[in-house]
């Protein structure tokens, strides 16, 4: 999992880079002192994972969930902070994890595993979305049959039997080219 370390406090990221190195599935991309860095970085690297430090100067953590593009998906978040009372207000921004600090190591494994079973599901969606779009993608571009309605039923027309079409109300009327008599 791509992770992004968010803590104001040099010494406290520097601490959780060491806990997580005893975890392989993680994979620490960048880090950011403080909140407006963090949207940075997080545009820029668009990380699977979140460490964020709620008590920061400039942006809280939770301004910073709140100040990310529309545009990005929002990674995955395990807060890391010295108070507990913002625990509730955590769990309710759907937050993995609130580890206290100092963070233990068997919580941080507890959340990691956590987050690395969310990651593989997002990464199986993500595989099946993919494949979708190529069989889509390698389908015929042209229609072979067009749906329309005839006296309430509907019908399948092959295209090459459409000549003008009109369609109004989700109903489509078929007209047969003339035939020139004599």
């Amino acid at each position: 999992m791509r992770s992004l370390v968010i803590d104001d406090e040099a010494d406290a990221r520097a601490r959780l880079i060491r806990l997580l190195g005893a975890h392989p599935e993680v994979a620490v991309i960048g880090e950011a002192q403080d909140g407006l860095e963090a949207i940075e970085k997080i545009e820029e690297l668009r990380p699977d994972l979140l460490f964020l430090d709620i008590e920061m100067p400039g942006l809280k953590g939770f301004e910073v969930l709140r100040s990310i593009p529309s545009a990005i998906e929002i990674p995955l978040v395990i807060f890391t902070t010295g108070y507990d009372q913002h625990a509730l207000a955590a769990f309710e921004a759907n937050a993995l994890a609130y580890l206290l600090k100092p963070i233990e190591p068997d919580r941080l494994s507890v959340a990691i595993e956590r987050s690395s079973k969310l990651c593989s599901l997002s990464a199986e969606k993500e595989k099946e979305r993919e494949s979708i779009l190529r069989a889509a993608g390698e389908a015929p571009k042209t229609l072979r049959k067009i749906v329309c309605r005839k006296d309430g039923r509907a019908l399948l027309v092959p295209s090459e039997q459409i000549f003008c079409s009109r369609c109004r109300m989700a109903s489509c009327m078929r007209r047969q080219p003339k035939t020139r008599s004599g």
